[in-house]
């Protein structure tokens, strides 16, 4: 095992991925111990696949305001939704994010939540209808 340098790594702190950080010694433990192992049989880790053909159902997330109309409290807010749960974006290159061991992870993009990353593309789609709809007033848009 050699050290290597990441250069990049998409990195979400909210969420549990099944994965297992190893130190580099601690890797070259287990090479050496799968070398060592002198059977004809493969050594194996049987990874899980995510079924792309299946969509799941849309959800809100946990951090919008969920609350009733103060007016008709049979109407529930939020009205219009946008994008904004696990959003892949840019990020200043070559900062570290995270430190493991001595190796500080930097990445070009990361992923946020939150109503800062779903924002913008309110603004986007505002900005698109301004421009067809020069006579509407920022109420009607």
């Amino acid at each position: 095992m050699r050290n290597i340098h990441v250069r990049s790594v998409i990195f979400e702190s909210r969420d549990t991925i099944p994965s297992l950080v190893l130190t580099t010694a601690s890797g070259a433990l287990i090479r050496k111990y799968t070398i060592a192992q002198n059977t004809t049989q493969g050594k194996s880790i049987e990874f899980m696949s995510t079924n792309l053909k299946t969509k799941p159902a849309p959800q809100v997330a946990f951090f919008p305001s969920r609350v009733a109309e103060p007016i008709n409290p049979s109407i529930l807010k939020p009205d219009i939704l946008a994008p904004g749960v696990d959003v892949l974006a840019a990020v200043a290159p070559n900062k570290p994010f995270m430190n493991i061991d001595k190796y500080d992870l930097v990445t070009d993009y990361a992923l946020y939540s939150g109503t800062s990353i779903a924002m913008p593309h309110f603004a986007g789609v505002a900005a698109l209808l301004e421009g067809v709809h020069l006579k509407w007033s920022p109420a009607a848009i």
